[in-house]
């Protein structure tokens, strides 16, 4: 599809969508609508366009595997946003004489070094972080020009039995006992 194609289906869409809300009262007021993101601007657009070929919505996406681990360590305040900066290792090197091993698994989620965003995280070509791949993470040995989006049970599991989403967990549910419920506490 040609950028005058996409633009014009565009103006299309968005002009029989609006004309559409323009014609239609809110059912509890009787008043016209003027807020574009409403209910009744989706359940109109939905039934108009409901494959969405005019593009008058944005897709659904999986969310990468960076922005999870960041939105993780978020909610549960323990995001450290300091830009710029030394790489973090979220692994143990065993055996760093000769062909180190890198253990993901005996790296503790409660280190504040490690509590950084996922952009500062040191990356090992030849073994990928565990969590990090089960969540299509892009694979660090080779270009990837597009990601791989997948669902799966694997995915649940990392994501019930991580170390760092079980600690982050904790800080989340501690962060609501001591607010009462208020997420800004």
């Amino acid at each position: 599809m040609t950028s005058a194609t996409y633009r014009q289906s565009s103006v299309i869409s968005g002009s029989v969508i609006s004309n559409q809300l323009k014609t239609t009262s809110h059912p509890k007021s009787g008043s016209r609508i003027t807020d574009s993101l409403t209910t009744d601007y989706f359940q109109i657009g939905s039934a108009i366009d409901s494959d969405n070929r005019y593009l008058w919505r944005a897709n659904h996406r999986k969310l990468e595997a960076e922005a999870v681990r960041d939105a993780m360590l978020l909610v549960a305040g323990k995001l450290d946003r300091t830009m710029g900066g030394p790489s973090f290792q979220d692994f143990v090197i065993d055996k760093p004489e000769h062909s180190p091993h890198y253990e993901y698994h005996r790296h503790d989620p409660e280190d504040p070094k490690t509590q950084r965003r996922s952009i500062y995280r040191w990356i090992v070509r030849s073994q990928p972080q565990p969590f990090m791949a089960a969540l299509d993470c892009a694979d660090p040995s080779m270009q990837v020009g597009r990601r791989n989006e997948s669902v799966s049970p694997l995915q649940a599991l990392a994501v019930l039995n991580n170390a760092l989403v079980l600690t982050m967990s904790k800080h989340f549910a501690a962060k609501l006992e001591q607010g009462d419920g208020d997420l800004s506490a």
